[in-house]
């Protein structure tokens, strides 16, 4: 306990005052004087060049020659740090190099870097110490040349090696052999043949090939048959679309049936039916021309174009004359001839029909009144149950207005009581039409402006 000046008090206790004396002669004896003014000039306390102080606070630049006879320079700084040791200086291990010294065995020994085991072939040849010596031993015509220096050992052959079982025949280097020791020969066969040639090694060979014969002639074939090497083993010359394999287009007599061929005027001229019937181009469809021509209009030179729907029902003719000033129309109605009817062009109406006023009096004609209103008729054959498309022999500039017709002779004969008639389709043509069998005769009469 430090010295205390309070004690003992004045107005203690006479019993407290030896225990109190005892510890102020201690703390004066024993522990520091923390009473006193100066001593030697300094003062206690904890700061720099003072007397020190023990109580708990760090004294600066203590102010001692000597430490236990040591000099402050034999002492090291609070803060200071220590070099690591080197193979070369002295120092501390770090933490890693004191590991890997406790990782070393006990009596452990350099690492010699050697093979403790050789393996040739299926034996392995094992070391008996640890400086054990391995031996290499020539063979028959093997050199073996050590090179100490160099650390390394060659080996070679020397002669011919007696192992070997062709070494006595060989006779050279092969990487420069100019000839075979015993000579060959190279022949071709099969698809392409080649007599056989000698070779030694001496020199290039040539072998003519000749292709094996395939068994077709030779010559020009417009189907042919190939292997699957791609040689021709089969070649005819068809003359059907059926013998090449073709199945999609007419035969000739299926183009007949369907297309109209040249006998029936397709070719570069119209073909010549003078003096034959008109009947002749029934269900044939073309051009033809011809005079004297049975059932044509007159016997002068006429041209005709013939629209066939089948051979023997329906064929649409027209007719024009040489000078094409005169045309005519008629048609085989399932095999009945409708007699032709006259196209009227406007060369055929007369000068005085073309005013206001006009007429054209005929089989089939017309009347132009004076007020623009136009009359016109015709006669016509019309076939049974069935109906026609005709024109008007001239054009209504404006409209029909009605047209109707009748037969010319009703026949007692007729189931449905003679129905027939006439009606307008344009003011260009009309319809005739008749409801029994067999054929009629039918008027009828067109109105319009």
């Amino acid at each position: 306990m430090a010295y205390d000046a309070t004690k003992p008090e004045d107005t203690g206790f006479l019993s407290e005052a030896p225990n109190e004396l005892r510890n102020n002669f201690k703390g004066l004896k024993e522990d520091q004087i923390v009473d006193a003014a100066l001593l030697k000039g300094l003062v206690p306390g904890n700061g720099n060049g003072q007397i020190p102080v023990n109580n708990g606070t760090e004294c600066e630049n203590l102010n001692a020659a000597m430490l236990s006879g040591k000099t402050p320079s034999d002492f090291a700084p609070k803060v200071h740090t220590h070099n690591t040791v080197t193979v070369s200086s002295d120092g501390f291990m770090t933490a890693a190099q004191n590991n890997k010294l406790a990782g070393i065995a006990t009596n452990a020994e350099v690492n010699q870097m050697a093979f403790s085991n050789v393996l040739v072939g299926s034996t392995t040849i094992q070391a008996d110490s640890k400086t054990d010596t391995l031996e290499m031993v020539a063979g028959t015509n093997i050199a073996i040349i050590p090179d100490a220096a160099n650390d390394r050992v060659t080996i070679g052959v020397s002669g011919k090696v007696g192992s070997a079982a062709t070494a006595d025949s060989c006779i050279g280097n092969s990487a420069t052999a100019t000839k075979l020791t015993t000579a060959r020969t190279i022949a071709t066969s099969g698809d392409a043949i080649g007599a056989a040639v000698a070779f030694d090694g001496t020199a290039n060979v040539t072998i003519p090939l000749t292709l094996a014969a395939s068994g077709v002639a030779a010559g020009t074939y417009k189907s042919v048959t190939v292997d699957a090497k791609g040689r021709t083993i089969a070649g005819t010359n068809p003359t059907k679309l059926s013998e090449f394999g073709i199945v999609d287009a007419f035969t000739k007599l299926e183009a007949t049936a369907n297309f109209a061929p040249g006998s029936y005027g397709l070719g570069t001229l119209a073909k010549d039916i003078s003096g034959q019937g008109i009947s002749v181009i029934k269900g044939k469809s073309g051009f033809y021309r011809g005079n004297n021509v049975g059932s044509a209009p007159n016997s002068n030179w006429w041209y005709f174009n013939v629209i066939a729907h089948d051979p023997n029902s329906y064929t649409t003719v027209e007719a024009i004359n040489f000078f094409g000033t005169d045309k005519y129309t008629a048609r085989w109605d399932n095999g009945n001839w409708s007699g032709w009817t006259r196209i009227v062009t406007a060369n055929m109406i007369p000068a005085n029909a073309l005013g206001d006023a006009g007429s054209y009096f005929a089989a089939n004609g017309y009347q132009r009144l004076s007020n623009g209103l136009i009359l016109q008729w015709g006669s016509v054959n019309q076939t049974g149950n069935t109906s026609t498309l005709r024109s008007f022999p001239i054009v209504f500039p404006n409209d029909c207005l009605c047209c109707f017709g009748g037969k010319t002779s009703p026949r007692a004969s007729a189931a449905d009581g003679n129905s027939a008639g006439a009606y307008k389709v344009s003011n260009i043509q009309f319809q005739t039409y008749a409801d029994d069998n067999g054929s009629d005769t039918l008027s009828w009469l067109a109105i319009g402006y």
